[in-house]
């Protein structure tokens, strides 16, 4: 059980730590996304001439614009030379004319994690982690504070109480190892005495380790100072059905299922999110293309239309071209 714990916590970490990482990678991207679409603007701007070219350079553009509102929440608008200034939702400018800002990420003291930051033209760098809202750097920020988070305190709360319950037992029981001449229980603690990092560092006692005899199962000894009876251990393995969890209202099995339904929520919850958000892309890539683009329906709607025109044409001429020779044999 120990080990099992001990397990979920390393996974778990080891997820943050993953996370973490591409946190730095996303922004890696941003920065390479920026500083294209800042080179496109110039040549946007200097191809102005140039209406195939610069529309190319637009095209162009507009794709590292889609993909970089994937990946961050951004506002953005173009002057009159059709160049493009993108700003992060709370107004930190990233792309303007042929400029643009990097990103960056700096280790948090305290948790070890990035946290995201902008520099303006003076070098003085704003923290701006927390005013992300959408896209991907959202989505992994949000998992890795905050979700995460909560799974390692549920964690930490089961073996908590696991081991104070535990133990309040054990210590009331005697032990193969109790001094006959005694008449106090010997106070042997089954789990590890701890004061935080329950579900990192939950283990054996030393006692127990180094001494399987440790192990109490009677409250009880007979008059050679062996323990008889399994009073101990009955009362052990009925802290399973006690209400020791969340302020005293939830059993080990309810507090377990309660994760376990909360990772089942979680899942369904970003898979609904992700068929949403796949269908309103759809729906504003169809209007776009309607103001902008091209409908290959619309277009293969037109093309049939003009071949059917074309063949109507075309027996017209037939039609016409027959009556032409039966009036010139009728003279």
């Amino acid at each position: 059980m120990t080990r099992s714990i001990n397990n979920i916590y390393s996974g778990l970490k080891n997820l943050q730590i993953e996370l973490n990482n591409k946190v730095k990678f996303e922004i890696e991207n941003i920065n390479r996304i920026t500083s294209s679409i800042a080179d496109l603007n110039k040549m946007i701007f200097e191809g102005a001439s140039s209406t195939s070219e610069a529309n190319d350079y637009i095209t162009k553009r507009n794709e590292y614009i889609k993909e970089l509102s994937g990946k961050i929440d951004i506002n953005y608008f173009e002057d009159e030379y059709g160049r493009a200034t993108i700003l992060t939702s709370k107004g930190k400018t990233l792309v303007e004319g042929s400029q643009s800002w990097n990103l960056d990420v700096v280790d948090d003291e305290t948790t070890g994690f990035y946290r995201i930051t902008w520099k303006d033209f003076s070098g003085k760098a704003t923290d701006i982690t927390d005013s992300f809202q959408g896209g991907s750097v959202y989505g992994i920020l949000t998992m890795r504070d905050g979700e995460i988070n909560n799974f390692i305190a549920h964690m930490d709360e089961l073996a908590k109480a696991i081991i104070t319950e535990v133990n309040n037992v054990h210590r009331e029981g005697f032990t193969l190892n109790h001094d006959p001449s005694s008449t106090d229980p010997d106070n042997i603690s089954f789990f590890k005495e701890l004061t935080g990092h329950y579900s990192k560092d939950m283990a054996l006692s030393d006692d127990v380790l180094n001494d399987i005899k440790n192990i109490a199962t009677s409250d009880k000894i007979d008059e050679n100072g062996k323990p008889i009876g399994n009073v101990i251990a009955l009362n052990i393995a009925s802290i399973i059905d006690q209400k020791i969890l969340n302020n005293n209202s939830s059993t080990i099995v309810e507090f377990t299922s309660s994760i376990a339904n909360r990772i089942g929520q979680l899942s369904k919850a970003a898979k609904d999110t992700l068929e949403y958000s796949q269908d309103t892309m759809q729906i504003m890539e169809k209007q776009r293309e309607a103001v902008s683009g091209v409908s290959i329906d619309e277009e293969m709607a037109n093309l049939i239309k003009f071949q059917y025109a074309f063949q109507a044409a075309t027996r017209l001429f037939t039609v016409a071209d027959n009556l032409f020779q039966s009036l010139l044999e009728a003279v």
